[in-house]
């Protein structure tokens, strides 16, 4: 297919969308969905979040009982402030209190059942209105554009979520015309990276979307038979933390940069790495995100847990949601997007000493690659005093790096921590292709 079967593709969604979203029965969305020039970045964040809690407060019964507790009685009460009237919306919350999250002047034909791919344990059910899913594509038209990557421009994704790979007539019509192509990343073997290569020799995409942990193996297997694919420019990893050395062997194999994307199907894209700045810039005409410390205490800046607010969606309304990461947002400055520093992962998945000490990815990656000789590594914790560390041999193992990592360990937790080792062959990605590199079971 042409680029210019693409590009008039592209050009016809969009409008489309764009008169989805603006139509007269949709009055619940502002009045204009992009930021008019006037407005800074801050002030049109406030008024999508005062919009939205006033409709909170109006129809969902769950945020009306809330507001009303904390002494909002009349709507003219809400604007934006008002959010931190409201507690931390938790998984078991939403469980719990699930219909009464629901919009009441919603109808069920305009929402959709929604999950999590269940990686990190039991899926999280929810429902999310088709309007922002419409919302949502625009976000993820304009990240692509600041990378520099038109909606026309040919992708392909090495991706394992099975709720994308819905096989229909209408999927399949969409990826052909806007020039995508779906690789599965779940249970992939030897010959399926030899046909993945095959693909992406012949459909030349411009930009490649994954996951880390997908993707480095097929950089391997790439490395290994000499296969090139300078059509690649960009490349997008999602859905896991980004590890240094992921990044460098990537990087190394496609010669081509990555731009990390930090995001959750609860509500879509939430930030985005750009070139030649540090950091994630936040979605924040989409999002409003929060820190909070142990206590759910607000942080102004620097690093705790992550809470998200979509601004979009207003079928079922998730407020000061906590998605289970942890991070570093940096403060805001003027008319400028915020800046999420740093993204430290799932705030569950960390390895917790006796002593008080947390040990994250980061300090994982370093210890395990200090030395040479593990090729790949898990770690598992089930008990506050012991950990297990599965690890695959590379070619120049010796058994004295074993005594090295527990030295470490032992230092860095006052010898509190019993650490334990088993060898294994290789690690088994979850369904959807993901691989956890920290399991915390405490």
């Amino acid at each position: 297919m042409t680029v210019w079967n693409r590009k008039a593709y592209s050009l016809l969604r969009q409008a489309l969308n764009s008169y989805r979203l603006n139509k007269d029965h949709l009055p619940l969305y502002s009045d204009k969905v992009n930021r008019d020039d006037s407005l800074s970045i801050v002030d049109f964040q406030n008024l999508k979040l005062s919009r939205l809690l006033k409709h909170a407060y109006q129809h969902v019964p769950y945020y009306q009982r809330l507001f009303q507790a904390a002494g909002l009685f009349d709507i003219s009460d809400i604007d934006h402030h008002s959010l931190k009237c409201l507690p931390i919306l938790t998984k078991a919350l939403v469980k719990d209190n699930f219909d009464d999250l629901i919009a009441r002047n919603f109808e069920s034909s305009s929402l959709i059942d929604n999950s999590t791919s269940g990686s990190s344990g039991t899926p999280f059910y929810f429902k999310t209105d088709k309007q922002s899913l419409l919302m949502r594509e625009r976000v993820v038209i304009k990240n692509h554009r600041w990378l520099g990557v038109e909606p026309h421009s040919k992708k392909a994704w090495l991706w394992g979520a099975s709720m994308d790979f819905k096989k229909s007539p209408a999927t399949t019509i969409k990826n052909y015309f806007s020039g995508s192509l779906m690789l599965s990343s779940n249970q992939v073997c030897e010959q399926d990276y030899k046909r993945y290569a095959d693909a992406l020799a012949k459909f030349k995409p411009s930009m490649l979307v994954s996951y880390p942990s997908s993707l480095l193996p097929f950089a391997d297997y790439c490395e290994r038979h000499g296969r090139v694919f300078s059509s690649i420019k960009k490349i997008i990893t999602s859905a896991e933390t980004l590890y240094s050395f992921q990044r460098e062997k990537i990087e190394t194999v496609f010669s081509a940069p990555i731009f990390n994307r930090y995001g959750c199907r609860e509500v879509g894209d939430i930030a985005h790495e750009l070139p030649g700045q540090k950091g994630m810039r936040v979605n924040a005409d989409h999002v409003f995100l929060e820190l909070v410390d142990d206590s759910g205490n607000i942080i102004e800046h620097g690093e705790g847990d992550l809470l998200v607010t979509d601004l979009d969606c207003y079928g079922m309304p998730l407020l000061r949601y906590q998605i289970g990461d942890s991070g570093e947002l940096a403060s805001q400055n003027g008319n400028d997007y915020p800046v999420l520093r740093s993204l430290s992962g799932r705030s569950l998945d960390v390895v917790r000493a006796p002593n008080g000490v947390i040990l994250g990815g980061t300090y994982w990656t370093m210890l395990m690659r200090n030395k040479p000789g593990i090729e790949q590594f898990q770690i598992i914790q089930d008990d506050i005093n012991k950990v297990m560390i599965s690890y695959k041999k590379g070619g120049d193992f010796n058994s004295d790096l074993l005594s090295y990592v527990s030295q470490q360990l032992h230092e860095k937790t006052a010898s509190t921590l019993t650490i334990e080792f088993e060898e294994v062959a290789g690690f088994e990605a979850t369904n959807n292709g993901k691989f956890r590199l920290i399991e915390s079971k405490i």
